[in-house]
């Protein structure tokens, strides 16, 4: 009798899957025997979604950034210098006069160019209080957007990231009045966007004069729009002179340096254009050109004289202090500073430039108030 076998089951029992959801690997084998990878999809990828659209679109969503700052104080009530402009400008424009005679802008007497009375009276006679902050409001979107372009030129994406959302905030500050449309914002539209021309055309040489100017038509006519800017600047705000500075000093230096005259001189004709044409308004207007030198210089040599004691000039500097604290500019100065020294090139020559340029037009003007620190975020800001 055989005896029994007690027989075993050697197979092994499949795993039992673990509860909850199933998980796609994150490699897997093709037919090729090739590794292959499946992406994963969750909160992680997500998250890299939302940052590559920040990252791509930092500019324009620093853009929408300033208009949101700027909207709580929509329709508030006109600040002095908003309303005077405007009050003068729409007067001027639908060709009032006053009881003492012809003005230099019509009925009204105004030490400011020309363009200050022509924006602010479209802006009212397009739509009022309304009007005059929709002016403000394009103002800061475009120095935002130059800033981060110029930004960006320089130092790359990041940096041009950076310097639009610093800018969005400065240029929106309720502390530097910059929520109002302050001259010095309009102005700086205009030049933001002439150094960033400006830093496009020279930064990395240009043809020299043996290059016609049919073979590079495109360089040229963006020094002369450069130029054209620089002097727009000036002609809304006589202390926005840091476009113009930049570029003399880099045409300067480029035409002895590199013999890039020919660009130097577009800029130059670009600057000039504006400035005849408004010679050749004043010379036909009846008050002549001697009153619009009394409005753009003689009363600001006025002003500078009276107030040219020590005592004074540091007590209006004295004024600026708690602005700079309030408003985060005191920190970032210093960083700038090291942003500016660490610039190479003809890079650091522009921005040394623009930054001096824009102090100097901020402590400069003979008064001290707030919104002239507008001024310091477009110049002293590029390196931050």
């Amino acid at each position: 009798m055989q005896p029994d076998v007690l027989e075993l089951d050697t197979r092994v029992p499949p795993a039992i899957a673990p509860a909850g959801p199933a998980r796609l690997p994150s490699r897997d084998v093709d037919g090729a025997g090739q590794d292959v990878r499946v992406p994963r999809r969750g909160r992680g990828s997500a998250r890299r979604r939302v940052r590559t659209f920040v990252a791509a679109h930092a500019v324009a969503l620093s853009c929408v950034l300033a208009v949101a700052i700027r909207a709580p104080g929509f329709t508030a009530p006109l600040g002095n210098d908003e309303a005077g402009f405007a009050l003068v400008g729409s007067a001027w424009l639908t060709g009032a006069t006053g009881p003492a005679g012809p003005q230099l802008y019509g009925a009204y007497w105004l030490d400011r160019p020309p363009l200050t009375p022509l924006l602010y009276g479209a802006a009212d006679l397009a739509g009022g209080a309304v009007g005059v902050r929709l002016l403000g409001v394009l103002a800061a979107v475009l120095v935002v957007a130059g800033c981060g372009a110029l930004a960006a030129r320089i130092g790359g994406r990041r940096a041009g990231a950076l310097a639009a959302v610093l800018a969005a905030a400065l240029t929106s500050s309720p502390v530097l009045l910059a929520d109002r449309a302050y001259g010095e914002l309009v102005a700086a539209a205009a030049t933001v966007w002439s150094v960033m021309l400006l830093h496009r055309v020279f930064a990395h040489g240009g043809p020299s004069d043996r290059a016609s100017w049919r073979q590079a038509p495109p360089s040229a006519w963006l020094a002369g729009a450069s130029g054209f800017l620089a002097c727009v600047g000036v002609l809304v705000k006589q202390s926005a002179l840091d476009a113009v500075a930049v570029g003399g000093v880099v045409c300067l230096v480029l035409a002895v340096r590199s013999g890039t005259r020919g660009h130097a001189l577009a800029w130059g004709a670009g600057v000039l254009a504006p400035v005849a044409a408004t010679c050749a308004w004043a010379v036909t207007m009846s008050t002549g050109l001697a009153d619009l030198y009394e409005a753009l210089v003689g009363f600001r040599v006025d002003v500078l004289a009276a107030r040219s004691s020590s005592a004074t000039v540091v007590e209006g500097w004295a004024q600026l202090v708690q602005p700079l604290a309030l408003s985060g500019l005191a920190m970032l100065v210093p960083l700038a500073v090291l942003g500016v020294a660490s610039a190479r090139g003809r890079s650091a020559v522009l921005l040394c430039v623009w930054s001096a340029a824009c102090v100097v037009g901020v402590l400069g003007g003979g008064y001290n108030w707030s919104h002239y620190l507008i001024q310091l975020p477009r110049g002293v800001g590029e390196r931050w």
